[in-house]
């Protein structure tokens, strides 16, 4: 009679549990997590910088050398707000001449070449399509971009939403974007959310809340942003981003320094704690 043997069985067995069953839904552990976090919470940022910074152009606050009187937002239609952005982008931006803009009708294509400016554009270059409707009180706008290179992050961009002023001056925007692309720590990420970005009149400051479905590999998250505070460069000053992976939850919470403190808490109630570093600050 044969019998086999519990050494070379074992093993096995316990692979192919795992597999089926709960050690194939771990995914990363809670440093990875927490990396995961960082990664697309730093991509978000660039994409809103970019948005933001556009959209700030159109409200006026960047006039033109020989102009003095502001454009008001609510006066622009499609065209107007695709001529705006042509001639006015690039006098946001550094070093100069790094922005060059070629308009038809409502739709303006603009090709960056390292170029940093407000709300926290570092070193971006590709090239990317607005094209602008209007929308009740505001225009709305869609916004394209391919391999858009922006910090150390490389994302494909597909976004629309809204732009409007809110009382206090400054600018809300309503944006649902999708898009692939690399983060600033060589991670490939699948993104899909809404957000609503409101920038502070004449701070280079905005708030950003919003949620997103990540795919990493052959794992999905959920990542939402609270409160997140940042202004130009900086990193941000204050918010949160929460991370639901399988069978554990993420928070990383931000203070202004390129460090964000994260917390771990697994459905067994086990909790670990760290920090990771943020592509931030300049």
């Amino acid at each position: 009679m044969m019998f086999l043997r519990p050494t070379r069985l074992y093993p096995t067995l316990v692979a192919t549990f795992c597999f089926l069953s709960a050690c194939a839904l771990e995914g990363q552990d809670g440093e990875g997590n927490a990396l995961i976090a960082a990664d697309s919470g730093d991509v978000t940022q660039d994409e809103a910088s970019v948005l933001l910074s556009a959209a700030d152009t159109l409200a006026g606050n960047a006039p033109l050398a020989t102009e003095g009187t502001p454009t008001a937002l609510a006066n622009l239609n499609p065209e107007q707000a695709a001529q705006t952005l042509a001639q006015r982008y690039g006098t946001r931006l550094q070093p100069a001449g790094c922005a060059t803009s070629q308009v038809q009708g409502a739709e303006v294509v603009v090709d960056l070449q390292a170029c940093t400016g407000p709300f926290g554009l570092i070193s971006t270059s590709g090239q990317i399509t607005f094209v602008f409707e209007q929308s009740g009180s505001g225009l709305s706008f869609r916004a394209n971009a391919t391999a858009l290179q922006m910090n150390r992050s490389t994302i494909d961009l597909q976004a629309n939403g809204s732009l409007r002023r809110d009382p206090q001056g400054g600018l809300i925007l309503e944006v649902r974007s999708e898009g692939q692309g690399q983060g600033p720590r060589g991670r490939t990420l699948l993104r899909t959310g809404t957000y609503t970005l409101r920038s502070e009149a004449q701070s280079g400051c905005y708030t950003l809340d919003g949620s997103w479905q990540l795919e990493v590999g052959n794992y999905e998250h959920t990542l939402s942003l609270q409160s997140l505070r940042r202004c130009d460069g900086a990193c941000p000053t204050q918010g949160s981003a929460t991370l639901d992976a399988p069978r554990r939850r993420i928070e990383l919470r931000f203070d202004g320094s390129n460090q964000a403190s994260w917390t771990e808490t697994r459905n067994s109630g086990l909790t670990r704690e760290g920090q990771v570093e943020l592509a931030c600050g300049g």
